[in-house]
C-alpha cells in the first residue's frame, strides 16, 4: 500500500550525448525503443512521482524525447560535472518538494522501485535523501568496479559505497553483498545544497558522489528493492547493450512493468 503524500515529488533524468565509453547511449535502442525512452515509460509508471522530466544539454535528445510526447528541460553544457548538478538546475525551474533523480543508464528501474525508493522520503520528514539497492546475485559481479556495492546499519541506512567488494568475507557465513542502484531522492532544498559542497576526499579516490553526503554526516535510507533484479543492469558499455536487449526481451515475455 503507498503512503498518502502532500509533498510533489518530481523525477529528472540526466541525460548527455557525450559518455566516453558508450557515445550518444540514451538515444541507443533497448527494445526497439531509444534508452531515454524505456527509462521516461518506467518512470511513468510510478505512484509517488508526479511528473517526468529528462534534462539534457543536447537538442537531439530534446527531440528525441519531444517524439514519444516526453518533456525536456534544456541545462546548459557548460558548468555542469554531474548528473545532479543537471538535475539540481532542471529543478529550479519545476516548482516542487521532492527531486528524484533517476540515471539515463538505467532502463530496468521500474515504476515500483522508484516508488520503494520515494516511500521513506514521505515516510519519514527528517530525511534529506533516500536512494535503492539491490541483492547481488551473479558472483562475477561481486569484484566488478562498475557494480557499486553498499554496506547498510540496522535501521537501512549507508555506511559505505564502494567499487570494491564490502563488506570483506573473513567469514563466509550468511554473507551478503548489495549493489547501489541509480536512483538518489533528494528533498529539493537539500539538493540545492549539496550541489555547493566541493567535492571530497572520498568521492574523488572512488568517483562516487554518496560518499560526498557520507563524508557530511548525512543520514541517507538505502532500502532494498523487492523487485525481482535477476536480469538488471545498468549501461555502460557495447557489452551491457546487448545484455540489456536480451534482458528487455525476457522481461517482455514476463510482462514486467
Amino acid at each position: 500500500m503507498m503512503p498518502s503524500k502532500a509533498e510533489r515529488a518530481i523525477a529528472f533524468i540526466p541525460a548527455r550525448v557525450g559518455s566516453t565509453r558508450l557515445p550518444r547511449k540514451v538515444l541507443l535502442p533497448i527494445g526497439g525503443k531509444p534508452m531515454i525512452q524505456v527509462i521516461y515509460e518506467n518512470a511513468l509508471g510510478a505512484k509517488l512521482v508526479d511528473d517526468v522530466y529528462v534534462a539534457t544539454d543536447s537538442e537531439e535528445v530534446q527531440r528525441a524525447v519531444e517524439a514519444f510526447n516526453g518533456k525536456a528541460i534544456m541545462t546548459p553544457a557548460e558548468g555542469i560535472h554531474s548528473g545532479s548538478d543537471r538535475v539540481a538546475f532542471a529543478s529550479r525551474q519545476i516548482p516542487h518538494d521532492i527531486a528524484v533523480n533517476i540515471q539515463g543508464d538505467e532502463p530496468f528501474m521500474t515504476g515500483r522501485m522508484i516508488d520503494e525508493a520515494v516511500k521513506p522520503m514521505i515516510e519519514d520528514k527528517t530525511l534529506a535523501v533516500s536512494t535503492l539497492c539491490r541483492e547481488i546475485t551473479r558472483p562475477e559481479e561481486f569484484d566488478e568496479p562498475g557494480v557499486v556495492k553498499v554496506v547498510r546499519d540496522l535501521e537501512g541506512n549507508g555506511m559505505y559505497f564502494s567499487r570494491a567488494r564490502i563488506p570483506y568475507p573473513r567469514n563466509q557465513e550468511g554473507i551478503k553483498y548489495f549493489e547501489h542502484l541509480g536512483i538518489y531522492v533528494f528533498r529539493s532544498n537539500f539538493l540545492q545544497q549539496f550541489v555547493r559542497w566541493e567535492p571530497t576526499v572520498l568521492e574523488r579516490m572512488e568517483s562516487l558522489e554518496m560518499l560526498r553526503m557520507i563524508e557530511h554526516g548525512v543520514k541517507l535510507r538505502v532500502p532494498v528493492t523487492r523487485e525481482d533484479t535477476t536480469h538488471y543492469l545498468s549501461v555502460d558499455t557495447e557489452e551491457d547493450l546487448a545484455r540489456a536487449n536480451e534482458y528487455q526481451t525476457i522481461r517482455a515475455k514476463e510482462g514486467t512493468k
